[in-house]
């Protein structure tokens, strides 16, 4: 073990003054600042996330993970054609909004109604079982314009297609964000939005629904920037006067909004 610089200088055949010079010369105070470096090199190495990724590629996970990419960024092509801007502007310009889905993409539904309620008025989510669908109700005396988002996939499409149907009847207007599978849709609507959600997962993957979610309340705020963001001067007003968060949370570095119109001031 060349535990000192004279165990060091006697293995290379030079002095131990030499060694001092050599370490002083390479910016290291003595051999055990120079050991220090060492260890934590390894560390750093022994947490590499190149590496890790690397290996994480190798496995099946790693196989999946490409496939959920790839379903990802297929949405692309989605968000590029005529269907898209025409369920933006069907949304947009809607008097009232009512949002639906089943069980297991329940939690996203529910996601998507508050962030498009956030930039938008009149927007509900309609639990299927537990209000017996009310919102269905057509206004008395009232001309309005109504759209129905419906979020389904394959395990729920009898359930979903009575939704779709009784919306119909009640004067809506129909949006369908649905999976690759999906065969009953297009007799409802020709505002249908598909992402594939088979990427070999054991149970089908919601991501790539998930992110089209997103993606459509985005599109629904950019419609119009200067209502969006004053709707967010009002909501950030509000949670401010809740006192959600503590006076030692970070101000947000950049505004709420980043269209036109610069959203609320510091």
């Amino acid at each position: 073990m060349l535990d000192t610089g004279a165990a060091l200088a006697q293995e290379a055949g030079v002095s131990q003054m030499t060694v001092s010079r050599l370490l002083r010369k390479l910016g290291f105070q003595g051999l055990a600042a120079l050991k220090r470096t060492l260890r934590e090199d390894d560390a750093l190495d022994a947490i590499d996330l190149k590496d890790r990724n690397e290996h994480l590629l190798d496995g099946s996970i790693g196989e999946f993970l490409k496939r959920e990419a790839e379903a990802v960024l297929a949405l692309a092509e989605l968000v590029a054609d005529d269907r898209w801007r025409e369920a933006v502007d069907l949304i947009h310009g809607a008097d009232d909004v009512v949002v639906a889905g089943f069980q297991m993409l329940r939690g996203h539904v529910e996601d998507f109604t508050r962030r498009l309620s956030t930039y938008r008025d009149n927007v509900r989510y309609a639990a299927t079982h537990d209000g017996c669908l009310a919102e269905l109700i057509p206004p008395k005396g009232r001309d309005r314009k109504r759209v129905l988002v419906l979020v389904d996939i394959v395990p729920y499409g009898r359930e979903a297609e009575t939704v779709a149907a009784l919306a119909r009847k009640s004067g809506f207007e129909i949006v369908i964000l649905t999976d690759e599978l999906n065969q009953w849709a297009k007799a409802h609507t020709d505002h249908v939005l598909t992402a594939r959600i088979s990427t070999d997962l054991t149970i089908e993957s919601t991501g790539p629904l998930a992110t089209l979610l997103s993606l459509l309340a985005q599109a629904v705020a950019e419609r119009d920037p200067v209502a969006t963001a004053a709707r967010l001067d009002h909501w950030a007003q509000i949670a401010g006067d809740m006192r959600y968060y503590s006076r030692k949370t970070p101000r947000r570095r950049r505004p709420l909004w980043k269209g036109k119109y610069a959203g609320p001031k510091a």
